[in-house]
């Protein structure tokens, strides 16, 4: 579990189909899911990384809410097979990427499939999809003694 002090985590990379599979069918049932699409030879968004400090900062129990990732569309070892399924649960947008230069894509998930995207360095974007997506917080009820 990350400091909540410190900022976001380091976002998980998503290296295999049974990686994002699990991700899917575990983590997207209870939390709002983004993943950095990015080419490799620019890497991820380094320029968002104080926008998810932020925000992970400023989200009550972001660790149960939101997850983040990131995904290198033509790394070595990424297959076709991850791309498609990216693609799928990204509303089609993900495979995109390929020939989008180094703009980074983001893509948001939610119940096993995509619920947004968004193109480029967009916090505003980014802030609006997160109002719209990110779980309710639920609060624990305090039993009666």
């Amino acid at each position: 579990m990350a400091d909540r002090n410190k900022g976001a985590p380091e976002p998980i990379v998503i290296d295999s189909l049974e990686t994002f599979n699990e991700l899917l069918e575990t983590q997207s049932q209870t939390k709002l899911i983004v993943i950095d699409c990015h080419q490799e030879w620019c890497g991820p968004a380094t320029a968002m990384a104080a926008f998810w400090n932020r925000q992970w900062l400023a989200i009550e129990s972001a660790e149960t809410r939101l997850s983040l990732h990131k995904l290198c569309v033509n790394a070595p070892g990424v297959s076709e097979e991850i791309l498609k399924h990216v693609a799928k649960a990204g509303a089609g947008e993900g495979i995109r990427m390929q020939s989008q230069g180094c703009k980074p894509f983001f893509i948001f998930l939610r119940f096993g499939g995509g619920v947004a995207a968004v193109d480029g360095v967009n916090a505003a974007g980014l802030n609006m999809m997160l109002d719209l997506h990110l779980p309710k917080l639920v609060k624990k009820k305090k039993e009666d003694e």
